[in-house]
């Protein structure tokens, strides 16, 4: 399976960072150089970011970003393998992430796009506690940020990549389920086997999003007709629940821990364990 990695040319410390984290792999890195926001022209920007309801375009960097997706979808759209990985330069990946590359054997028939992020640390298959139990694909059913480590199918990226103007960010484009127009169905990996260095605690400064530097660097302050947030009304203290809400709330924990036991056995039905190649075939 095909690694895109995008990159900006003045990102060279993520770059080197990335390569690190595929050497240990043992896997291979193909990189994909990135729209830079600061050299898009305005008419490129008028062009491809088109209007939303409210009259608001996405920022520079958010239309940079996009481009950049489609660049690795155009890709793999034109290449010979059936799936394509993408990454984002920023991306913590587990130590035994190699096999979800080696094969796309794993990925069911049906399935166009699969997201390997976890949305936060508390689903993330490196967060102490995740590392037990089976990996399993899941029908994505709710709404997640973040495009940083996918893999699409060379079907879909075909489609995707005839996009040429965009109304929302990439990863919403991807993977917000309740977009309007929207006609692919994606899946995800469970626990997330990548995760964004940015979410996670103590991460280096060079690994901070340049997307959020980028609009810092291209915002307009206007000094005029400026209004000023009215005063927020101070909070009601909270009310502490007196000894019969808590006797109710203890009666009723161990249903809802039985109920939501339940709820997962049956997701579970629907999302069989992953079946990671045992031998690590030609990247």
């Amino acid at each position: 399976m095909r690694s895109l990695l995008i990159n900006l040319d003045r990102s060279t410390e993520r770059l080197d960072w990335m390569k690190s984290q595929f050497r240990g792999l043992g896997a291979t890195l193909e990189r994909v150089p990135a729209v830079d926001a600061r050299h898009l022209a305005e008419a490129e920007l008028r062009h491809h970011a088109k209007p939303r309801a409210d009259g608001e375009r996405l920022s520079a960097a958010e239309v940079a970003c996009f481009l950049s997706h489609r660049r690795c979808w155009r890709m793999i759209a034109e290449g010979d393998s059936p799936y394509g990985a993408i990454f984002e330069d920023d991306v913590l990946m587990i130590a035994e992430f190699a096999p979800f590359l080696s094969s796309h054997a794993w990925i069911r028939p049906e399935v166009e796009i699969v997201k390997l992020e976890a949305p936060h640390p508390d689903l993330y298959r490196g967060t102490p506690g995740n590392g037990s139990g089976r990996l399993r694909l899941y029908p994505t059913e709710k709404s997640w940020d973040g495009a940083a480590a996918y893999i699409l199918s060379k079907k879909l990226a075909a489609r995707l990549a005839a996009q040429e103007a965009f109304t929302c960010p990439v990863d919403q484009f991807l993977f917000d389920i309740t977009r309007e127009g929207r006609d692919f169905a994606s899946h995800e990996v469970r626990p997330g086997v990548c995760i964004q260095a940015g979410r996670l605690e103590g991460s280096d400064d060079f690994l901070t999003s340049t997307i959020g530097a980028d609009r810092m660097n291209t915002v307009v302050i206007e000094p005029t007709n400026i209004v000023l947030p009215e005063p927020r009304a101070v909070p009601a203290p909270k009310i502490k629940p007196g000894l019969p809400a808590k006797l109710v709330r203890e009666v009723r924990r161990p249903f809802e821990q039985v109920q939501f036991w339940l709820r997962k056995q049956a997701d579970m039905r629907y999302a069989p364990p992953i079946a990671l190649p045992r031998k690590r075939s030609r990247l």
